[in-house]
């Protein structure tokens, strides 16, 4: 399993075939290959919320991570996981976003599946009241 911490990570499909990831810290950037189908996940930890309120609970005024999807079309799994009242917000190039918040009933846990179409994506891990948790940010390709 790879395991890598970052305040910002960009995350490029390459393909159907395989998966870039390249994190940035500061002004070194790590980069790692992973080729599909994926044996792993790619996981990242960062600390929940912000002094932004939207309709996605408390977030950073700049996103916790970047996504490219170079492809048409690909596949890909989020799951996060976080003390508190976690939200995740995706928001593409044009404004539009998906918003998912945690409940009683998943004790912190998001999972988010879907076909994202070419392009860049803000990510956004917020706190819908605004505390600050640890996280843990899974990525996987294919649901």
């Amino acid at each position: 399993m790879t395991t890598q911490t970052a305040k910002s990570f960009f995350l490029t499909v390459l393909g159907l075939s395989s998966l870039a990831a390249s994190l940035l810290l500061g002004s070194s950037v790590k980069s790692e290959t992973i080729r599909a189908p994926l044996t792993s996940p790619i996981i990242i930890s960062g600390t929940t919320g912000g002094g932004q309120q939207s309709p996605c609970g408390f977030i950073s005024n700049r996103p916790s991570h970047q996504l490219i999807v170079t492809e048409s079309l690909v596949s890909l799994q989020f799951v996060l996981e976080a003390e508190g009242s976690p939200t995740l917000f995706i928001q593409n190039e044009q404004g539009r976003g998906e918003c998912v918040m945690s409940d009683r009933l998943s004790s912190g846990s998001i999972e988010l599946p879907g076909a994202w179409e070419g392009g860049n994506y803000s990510v956004y891990v917020g706190d819908r009241n605004g505390e600050n948790h640890s996280y843990r940010l899974s990525v996987s390709q294919g649901f």
